[in-house]
């Protein structure tokens, strides 16, 4: 079965945010906790983790979670959990500027329809 590379990098912040220092992270730790992967796989996940800024490499494998990481993990459990709360947070943001049209323009008409009765 291929993984996703969101469940890989679910594994891994999972894994160092239980012991909150740096830890060796190889391929043999995936395939120890069912995830059989590839060198590729292993190698893309590992940029992608270093690339978003919540884990650092240390050395050759050695991994410490970033600050970043670490407040990801605490507010959401998990990257995954981070990426849906992010579009909650852009589903939100597009309710609310609806909103914020809708009262805007009740605010229009009501006002040009009191204009409308005072000239009346």
């Amino acid at each position: 079965m291929e993984h996703t590379d969101l469940e890989l990098m679910d594994f891994m912040l999972k894994d160092l945010y239980r012991e909150i220092q740096p830890q060796d992270i190889r391929k043999d730790n995936f395939a120890n906790n069912g995830f059989n992967i590839s060198d590729n796989q292993f190698y893309r996940v590992k940029r992608l983790v270093l690339t978003a800024g919540i884990m650092e490499e240390l050395e050759e494998n050695q991994f410490m979670m970033t600050a970043k990481g670490l407040e990801l993990m605490m507010k959401f459990g998990s990257y995954s959990a981070y990426l849906n709360g992010l579009k909650e947070e852009k589903k939100n943001e597009k309710r609310l500027r609806g909103i914020t049209i809708l009262v805007g323009l009740c605010t229009i008409v009501t006002t040009f329809s009191g204009l409308l009765k005072s000239c009346g």
